[in-house]
């Protein structure tokens, strides 16, 4: 009955096709060379971005023509506007997820870490511990450096937002705990704060004293965000004051935000060739066949009728299937190892993000039905 609401045609069309209003948002770019290693690091500096991104699903495309020019190695994402069953579906080329934080009950916030590929991370998992949703969000990583000559050093990347309207002094007692929990000279805080800097009152004096106890200093010297009235300084880039490699912070002007984009290099490292990375994967196994297959049978599908127009139809069809797919069938995580490729130049075309989506949508329930032999299409 589906099939005659919903024909493949309409799904390639909507999978496939922008409409028409989109066109211009289509770009054919050079993806960027891959790195040639050629022994057991990378002879380039660590460069760290933070931006705060207001809502990263609509700008997935300009991002990466962005973080392409840039080349950092670890992306920090603020204000990404996702749920946690969305952002594991975002795909930064040359990039994957090394952790993040998401909103379950209110819109916006959120904090992403985007780690390039070549280089293994683990996580910062007992930061879950500091999350409250609309006070205090936070997510981070541990990354695998070498620099001056003394070895390797594990140094935590860690990314935080503080929503405008949250009690500051509530949030600067739960980072000083963060802080107080890690080896000062080894971590490097990227975030938006939404505490003016250059102020002298009392919540910027409080952040102040908090840093000076742990012996950090803020990197960043000029405003972050600039309107035509107004200009703060409200983003930061947190580390120790007696840092062992030379520090250079800037900040990059983008046009798909009005916050400025916030850069730092620290000088004389290097990275060890680390060939694992984190994927996640949905597990299709024969025991959770039918618990699906029962729960698919008694959905009677009157929403998916009820809905206007094919698009809305494929939508609400598609939650539903993802749904019980969810719940019968996770998503995990899975340790992969990278095989470093020789430099390759590739033109590819850059479809919008919701584009990509609908693709993946349709490329999970073919892998669904090979699984199940579900007559789902």
């Amino acid at each position: 009955m589906l099939v005659s609401e919903l024909t493949m045609s309409d799904i390639y069309f909507y999978c496939i096709l922008p409409p028409m209003y989109e066109c211009s948002s289509l770009n054919i770019l050079n993806a960027p060379e891959q790195e040639e290693i050629q022994s057991d690091k990378l002879k380039v500096p660590l460069r760290l971005m933070h931006l705060n991104i207001q809502y990263l699903i609509n700008k997935l495309n300009v991002l990466q023509t962005f973080v392409n020019g840039h080349s950092p190695h670890v992306v920090v994402l603020t204000e990404h506007g996702l749920k946690s069953e969305e952002i594991i579906y975002i795909k930064l080329d040359g990039y994957f997820l090394g952790n993040s934080y998401c909103r379950q009950h209110h819109k916006g916030g959120g904090v992403a870490i985007f780690v390039r590929e070549q280089l293994k991370v683990n996580k910062l998992n007992h930061l879950d511990l500091y999350n409250s949703e609309g006070l205090t969000e936070v997510t981070g990583i541990e990354l695998h450096i070498r620099g001056c000559g003394k070895g390797t050093v594990k140094q935590k990347i860690i990314g935080i937002y503080r929503p405008p309207k949250s009690e500051v002094v509530c949030f600067i007692d739960i980072f000083s705990r963060i802080v107080g929990h890690c080896d000062q000279n080894e971590i490097t805080i990227l975030g938006d704060l939404n505490i003016e800097a250059t102020s002298c009152n009392n919540h910027n004096s409080r952040l102040i004293d908090t840093l000076n106890s742990y012996n950090l200093m803020n990197a960043v010297n000029s405003d972050t965000r600039v309107t035509q009235s107004t200009s703060s300084r409200i983003a930061y880039i947190i580390l120790s004051k007696e840092v062992k490699y030379s520090i250079r912070c800037w900040n990059v002007d983008v046009h798909f935000s009005d916050h400025k984009c916030q850069f730092v290099d620290y000088e004389h490292t290097s990275f060890q060739e680390m060939t694992q990375f984190v994927e996640h994967k949905r597990m299709l196994k024969e025991k959770n066949n039918n618990p699906f297959k029962s729960k698919l049978t008694s959905e009677e599908w009157q929403l998916v009728l009820q809905q206007k127009g094919s698009k809305y139809k494929w939508a609400k069809f598609y939650n539903i299937i993802l749904q019980y797919l969810n719940f019968c069938c996770p998503v995990k995580e899975i340790k992969k190892v990278v095989t470093h490729k020789q430099n390759v130049k590739n033109t590819r075309l850059t479809l919008p993000a919701y584009v990509i989506k609908l693709g993946q949508n349709i490329e999970e329930l073919s892998v669904l039905h090979k699984s199940t032999k579900l007559q789902i299409f």
